[in-house]
């Protein structure tokens, strides 16, 4: 459909509006009317990318933006009339439109408005005859704003005892309790029963957990009947919530109810759901530490559930929850016992996860496995890594394994021809854990020794960790950090090592003077002062780099700053610098705007003229504690500084800029300390850096780290 067509009734006005005025996810709105009418043409495909792209502009990851009203009642026509073509589509914008709220004040106001002229009519969509376009309807019409919705509660409750549909039904629920909390909770706990329909009962226990209403055995007892088994009446895809059951026992949980949580878990799972309880007891863990152990023993039951899709979903859980992984010691040892099977890919992924899990554990019966599989490369690269995360120790069995897998992986990498990413990944793992073994896996020697040069930093790294035990490895190492065309960073990563092993500052002096010749000011001072050269003929370079204006890259004169700042007290050009860099750069990208914010702190008073710069930036979530912290440096203010630490515990987030800015603080620190003690003691846990995977193990150990500087502080 173009414009020139005839205009479809619920299209009428749409001319009317100044599209051009408005603005969506990606620019001006003028786009809006045609893809509003391209909806509903003729060609599917147009239609489907057409209805995509108002999903992506005018509710884009969850947003809204100014277009977004003035569309509402064109969405809302096309909903209603059932002529057109691919209702659900518009009935699932406009509730995904009604339940955002990530907007402008003004933007949020015109979306009700607009809905809410139309809250008379939208709830005739309940009485479609697509049961997919009901169930998207109750989530509409439960968000709808209307100011007196006792009437509509009575339809909707009416309605439930005619839907035949599961999802719909739970929906319908959902919708009387969201629009009428003061007032459902008899009639939800009625809805419950074991008489009533399993959609209805579904949607009145969700509700009646995420509304904080009482909950008791009864209620524990009517979960496990509906959820109990792998075909609940409503799934991942009911409009509502993607993991209704989960969301049941993880707002148990948010209200102190840990032992229910748990036990309502245990007893889907005893009811032959198994799937749906270890997904469930899986989330708990991740979202509570009082609810770790208790859930334990429902993933470990999960590691020898026959069901292979069960076992998958719990092995990998035992690998990132460290309680269920002591508690499935015995599964899992048995899930390894057998080897790697050749083929079957969900099979080995078991195998994989199941290894990793158990050497986490401590369980030193994935030594045999492991000793078995590793020469002959049935063993992935995380597992190997595992045994760098859990420190294990160097033995002559396992450096023999590792010294055989090595040797076979070799000659590829010395060949022309293309590497896998396993294979790079394998190889990294394997000479990371002779780099943590250091002089005591010197006996791997032979194996390290052709990879010098391979471009893998790890070697280097290995070699320079074994010290004058790798003294067998020098003349290579001499030849690659000697060879003119090699990249400085490379020889000069080989020349570190030659210094390490055999206590020659003579190539990294070489590479130093390279450096320069190649520009590459900051290296150059780095490989001088390795190699214990005096800095004072390089002072003159670096204040040369210094003002010869602004280059792309800010790291090398920040270094080049940091070091003329450290060697010779000279505060004016790194002040220069600095501010240069806080102009430039101003907010993006972080990493030089908070490296200039902790040399600004690092001078101190002399870098005062910064601060008007400084404060504009406390209060971005980016910048604020490097800011600040400059701020609390230059001018001994700490209000600044708590504030930005405050804001960011109050989200639970923690990383190495705290343990910097309290060791800074020093006794300023003590308004956080409720706030430590808070986090250290409470239930959620704290939002580090790193995956999914490791987000347990983070936790933990940030909230030791936190314990010992608390234990720490005077009392």
């Amino acid at each position: 459909m173009t414009a020139t067509d005839p205009p479809d009734p619920a299209l009428r006005g749409i001319d009317d509006v100044d599209w051009g005025r408005l603005h969506h996810a990606h620019g001006e709105a003028s786009d809006i009317p045609e893809a509003l009418r391209d909806t509903i043409g003729d060609d599917p495909r147009i239609a489907e990318e057409a209805l995509d792209h108002l999903f992506d502009t005018l509710h884009h990851q969850g947003t809204l933006y100014p277009a977004t009203p003035p569309a509402v009642p064109f969405l809302a026509e096309l909903a209603l009339a059932p002529r057109t073509p691919r209702r659900a589509g518009f009935v699932e914008l406009l509730a995904s439109i009604a339940t955002a709220d990530n907007a402008t004040v003004e933007v949020l106001s015109g979306v009700r408005a607009a809905l809410a002229e139309r809250a008379g009519r939208l709830p005739d969509l309940l009485d479609a005859p697509d049961p997919w376009l009901r169930h998207l309807a109750t989530l509409l019409v439960g968000h709808l704003p209307v100011s007196h919705p006792a009437p509509l509660v009575t339809r909707l409750r009416e309605r439930v005892t005619s839907e035949d549909d599961p999802r719909t039904q739970a929906g319908l629920v959902a919708a009387a309790a969201r629009l009428d909390p003061d007032h459902g909770s008899t009639w939800l706990r009625e809805e419950t029963a074991p008489d009533r329909p399993p959609g209805s009962r579904a949607g009145a226990l969700w509700s009646i957990a995420v509304n904080g209403l009482e909950w008791d055995q009864r209620t524990t007892t009517a979960v496990a009947a509906v959820w109990g088994n792998e075909e609940p009446p409503v799934d991942s895809e009911w409009a509502w919530a993607e993991a209704p059951f989960t969301d049941i026992v993880t707002r148990l949980c948010e209200r102190g109810d840990t032992p229910a949580a748990a036990r309502t878990c245990r007893d889907v799972y005893d009811s032959g759901a198994a799937t749906t309880a270890v997904r469930a007891a899986t989330s708990l863990a991740r979202r509570s530490r009082s609810a770790r152990e208790p859930v334990a023993p429902v993933i470990a039951d999960g590691v020898a559930h026959p069901d292979p899709g069960v076992r998958r979903r719990a092995t990998r859980a035992a690998r990132d929850i460290p309680q269920a992984g002591h508690a499935a010691t015995d599964p899992l040892a048995r899930l390894v016992d057998a080897g790697r099977p050749e083929s079957d890919r969900d099979t080995q992924d078991l195998f994989d996860t199941a290894l990793r899990a158990l050497i986490s554990t401590g369980d030193t019966r994935w030594r045999a496995p492991l000793l078995t599989g590793l020469p002959a490369g049935d063993v992935p690269p995380n597992a190997i890594a595992a045994l760098i995360e859990t420190d294990v120790p160097c033995d002559a069995e396992l450096l023999s394994a590792v010294r055989a897998r090595l040797a076979a992986l070799t000659p590829a990498f010395l060949s022309d021809g293309p590497i896998s990413h396993q294979a790079h990944n394998e190889l990294t793992h394997l000479v990371r854990v002779l780099w943590q073994w250091g002089a005591e896996a010197a006996d791997a020697l032979p194996e390290l020794i052709p990879l010098i040069g391979s471009g893998h930093p790890a070697v280097v790294h290995a070699l320079t960790a074994m010290g004058s035990a790798a003294s067998d490895a020098l003349p290579r190492l001499r030849d690659r950090c000697a060879r003119e065309e090699e990249r400085v960073a490379d020889r000069q990563q080989h020349a570190e090592a030659v210094l390490a092993i055999a206590g020659d500052p003579e190539p990294l002096a070489a590479v130093a003077d390279a450096a320069l010749a190649a520009g590459e000011v900051a290296v150059a001072l780095e490989c001088r002062e390795r190699a214990g050269a005096p800095p004072e003929p390089l002072i003159p370079t670096v204040r040369d780099l210094l003002t010869s204006g602004n280059p792309p890259d800010p790291f090398p004169r920040l270094r080049c700053a940091h070091w003329l700042f450290e060697r010779t007290g000279d505060t004016s050009l790194p002040v220069e610098v600095v501010d240069a860099v806080l102009t430039r750069q101003h907010r993006r990208p972080w990493n030089p705007v908070n490296r200039a914010c902790r040399l600004a702190g690092r001078i101190g008073e002399p870098a005062g003229r910064l601060t008007p710069r400084l404060r504009g930036m406390v209060t971005h979530r980016r910048t604020g504690v490097d800011a600040s912290l400059a701020l609390y440096r230059i001018l001994g203010e700490s209000a600044p500084l708590l504030t930005a630490l405050g804001t960011r515990l109050d989200h639970n987030e923690v990383g190495s800029w705290l343990y910097d800015a309290l060791d800074a603080l020093g006794a300023d620190a003590a308004p956080l300390l409720p706030r430590l003690r808070a986090m250290v003691d409470g239930d959620r846990p704290v939002k580090g850096s790193g995956t999914a995977n490791e987000a347990i193990r983070h936790d933990m150990a940030h909230q030791e780290r936190m314990r010992s500087y608390l234990a720490a502080w005077p009392t």
